[in-house]
């Protein structure tokens, strides 16, 4: 069962799948992408999704890491559109 590879997270691109995946093998953890392929050839289409896979034995300690993974990322963004309003407002006051 070890051997066996499970799904633990779907994207619709085959970079959010990629970052996921460089996270998971960033603490230890082998993981594979499948159907990047089809999603880079291919108009924009939600049934089409990239999976990332794990070990079965890894996939409790791989979802750990991938909310973890999620909250930086989203993080991240939260202070680059903080950082954009801030910039704003700043011309706005410069302009007036």
């Amino acid at each position: 069962m070890s051997d066996e590879l499970v799904t633990i997270a779907k994207f619709n691109t085959a970079f959010e799948a990629e970052s996921a995946k460089d996270s998971l093998e960033a603490n230890d953890i082998k993981a594979a992408v499948v159907g990047d392929d089809l999603v880079t050839m291919m108009v924009p289409m939600p049934e089409v999704t990239v999976e990332l896979k794990v070990f079965a034995k890894d996939a409790e300690r791989a979802k750990a890491v991938l909310e973890t993974h999620k909250k930086q990322c989203q993080e991240a963004v939260d202070a680059e559109t903080d950082a954009e309003v801030a910039g704003d407002d700043d011309e706005t006051v410069e302009d007036a």
